[in-house]
């Protein structure tokens, strides 16, 4: 009886299983970090990511409302579709937060350069051997995601990594619809990679004029003009979400790099060499796209809005322009251009050998799981006792940038005061509590400025000593973490310290319950 299942008549192509493999190099170096990294994710912003899903959980919406304090701030929502499919990930299997997070940041990074391969297999035009050159060069130097990773900002993945690059198949296949509907999803996904979304759409645009493709200019707009403003309609608040920050300022006050920059954090290898193949591309058609592209990047990055993460970003086309190098010598190499043997071969192994060891390195260092893992088994210790030892409606008062994860290991409200610096790149509402709250702290002996603590229901105060070496800590945050540190508040009879932890490292916790909230809050 014959099988239902031919699979003696698949005949995989050995260069498409290639693909497959180079495909899953990044998530092998993702996957190692997170089975070494100690206790939770790395990255500050994986406490974000992780806070959100738990209150999409709690509050059973699809959307939390973004604010620094879970009292006041401004009423709108984050666009977080990575949050949500988490938080319905962890009602459907009932697994652990944080493991679904981890599990689910590997796949993401197992689908990303698959998807950007289905992208380039189109784009380039050629065969197998074409569609594996390009996918390895972007899984190579996948380094700018993987350095995404380990900070935390697990939206950016699921948005520039997945949604992106699908969005561009969809627009090379002329699935209009589709591709408007990806852009939505990137909407509601990340700010940042909208933002480099819409740079990309008028790339693609200014292509399709040099092109005088005047019928797929058109199609292209009112398909993606269509879509966008009947969701505009529907789901308003996402897309207020990205006005009101840029109309309140708080998208502003990121230093622009400055252009030695782009070399370092692109990587000098993979700046020269994809230079090199970005000039090769724009010769001919399709090229001339890549190069826009990477253009649109670049004047994005001139900006104040986030300027270092978009030049991050510069990597991928980057990439695909160093892959259409080795394309080009290859294809010179198989027409007999090139006529000496040496001239064939030297050019492409060395930028093959480059662009590998560079690629290769750039994951190693960005995977490193010591750098930013932001929590510290003493630090557990203290979540774990002042959960069993707290009323859940008691607020509690922390370091956002020495204690990002408290919220997650808790049931009770935190309010993770900033520096003043930061504190500008808040709404007015938070950065006026901020204010308010880090004077109250650091004047904890006057009892007026404490009665803001009884005004939000703050009946805790958390406080953790800096983190030792090797994890990073923003340097304008550390005089503000060790300042923190050195406040003895049980001098004053108005708190009383409930639980310390010291590691052997002299890392140290202290919890702190505020018996006297002083006069009336503001």
């Amino acid at each position: 009886m014959t099988s239902r299942w031919p699979f003696n008549r698949l005949h995989a192509n050995p260069w498409d299983l290639a693909s497959l493999a180079a495909a899953a190099v990044p998530a092998l170096f993702i996957a190692a970090m997170f089975l070494t990294s100690p206790i939770v994710p790395p990255g500050a912003d994986s406490a974000h990511h992780a806070t959100f899903a738990k209150d999409i959980l709690e509050s059973q919406r699809a959307f939390v409302a973004y604010s620094q304090f879970p009292a006041g701030g401004p009423m709108f929502e984050y666009p977080s579709l990575f949050d949500l499919s988490v938080a319905l990930l962890v009602a459907g299997s009932g697994a652990d937060l944080l493991l679904i997070v981890e599990v689910y940041v590997v796949i993401l990074a197992v689908l990303s350069p698959i998807v950007m391969w289905r992208f380039l297999r189109r784009f380039f035009g050629g065969g197998s051997r074409d569609a594996f050159i390009a996918v390895a060069f972007v899984a190579l130097n996948w380094f700018v995601l993987a350095k995404t990773v380990r900070d935390g900002s697990y939206g950016e993945l699921l948005a520039a990594g997945v949604m992106f690059p699908l969005w561009l198949s969809f627009i090379w296949d002329r699935r209009d619809l589709l591709a408007a509907g990806t852009l939505f999803a990137i909407v509601l996904t990340h700010n940042l990679t909208a933002l480099l979304a819409f740079g990309t759409f008028v790339a693609l645009l200014l292509y399709y004029a040099l092109e005088r493709r005047w019928t797929r200019i058109r199609r292209t707009v009112i398909a993606h003009g269509a879509t966008l403003g009947i969701t505009a309609i529907i789901v308003w608040p996402v897309y207020a979400s990205y006005l009101f920050p840029v109309t309140s300022g708080i998208a502003g006050g990121f230093p622009v790099i400055d252009l030695f920059s782009y070399m370092v954090i692109i990587s000098p290898v993979l700046f020269v060499i994809g230079g090199l193949g970005l000039g090769l591309l724009v010769r001919r058609s399709p090229g001339q796209f890549a190069g826009l592209w990477a253009a649109a990047f670049a004047a994005l990055s001139r900006t104040s809005f986030a300027s270092e993460r978009i030049a991050r970003e510069m990597s991928i086309p980057f990439a695909v322009g160093a892959a259409g190098l080795v394309i080009g010598l290859v294809g010179a190499q198989r027409t007999g251009r090139i006529d000496r043997r040496a001239r064939r071969v030297l050019p492409l192994a060395v930028v093959v050998v480059l662009t590998a060891a560079n690629g290769l390195w750039g994951l190693a260092s960005n995977t490193d799981p010591a750098a930013l893992h932001y929590l510290e088994p003493y630090q557990l210790e203290a979540y774990r006792w002042l959960s069993s030892h707290s009323n859940s409606s008691e607020a509690v008062l922390a370091l956002a940038s020495v204690d990002p994860f408290l919220s997650v290991f808790v049931p009770n409200d935190v309010f993770p005061v900033v520096n003043l610096h930061q504190a500008d790149r808040l709404s007015k509402p938070d950065r006026d509590m901020d204010i308010a709250l880090v004077q109250a702290l650091f004047n904890y002996t006057d009892t007026g400025l404490r009665g803001v603590f009884s005004a939000n229901r703050i009946h805790w105060v958390v406080l953790s000593s800096p983190f030792p070496s090797p994890t990073w800590i923003a340097p304008e945050d550390i005089p503000f973490i060790q300042q923190a540190w050195d406040l003895r508040l049980d001098s004053d009879p108005g708190y009383m310290l409930q639980y310390s932890v010291t590691d052997v490292h002299g890392g140290a916790t202290r919890v702190f319950e505020i018996i006297s909230s002083g006069g009336a809050g503001p």
